[in-house]
């Protein structure tokens, strides 16, 4: 009777003394680890290397993309847009009650001018606005 009360008892310090052991020798391998510098230690200076020569890098590549951005060349507005812009405004001024006029510009068939075809567009449109029944 007195061997089955203690032997839980037994079992829980075999337990705990093999858990000692592992603590031991981990606690071992740790001192070893900090007397002698390891892999671990080359490793870790290789990468603090590599991480500071890329933050240089990081910052050579945002001060040349600020200076790209800063000189940027004024272009030269496309005819075809100055020219639908004006035809637009012109619509516009002429068709107020239009809520949104189409603007058609296209090149001209014969030679380089261009012309606005909204006429037929502003007529369907128009219809449909303004005279609906």
């Amino acid at each position: 009777m007195a061997n089955a009360e203690i032997r839980p008892f037994l079992e829980r310090a075999e337990q705990a003394d093999e858990l000692i052991r592992q603590l031991k020798s981990q606690v071992a391998a740790l001192e070893q680890a900090i007397q002698s510098p390891s892999s671990v230690d080359e490793e870790f200076a290789r990468l603090q290397t590599e991480n500071s020569k890329l933050k240089y890098q990081r910052l050579h590549l945002k001060r040349s993309i600020a200076e790209e951005k800063a000189k940027t060349v004024p272009r030269m507005p496309s005819v075809v847009g100055r020219v639908s812009a004006l035809c637009g405004q012109a619509i516009r001024a002429a068709f107020p009650a239009l809520a949104k006029p189409p603007v058609l510009v296209l090149p001209a068939k014969k030679g380089a001018d261009y012309q606005c075809n909204s006429a037929m567009a502003i007529s369907q449109v128009g219809r449909k606005q303004l005279f609906v029944r």
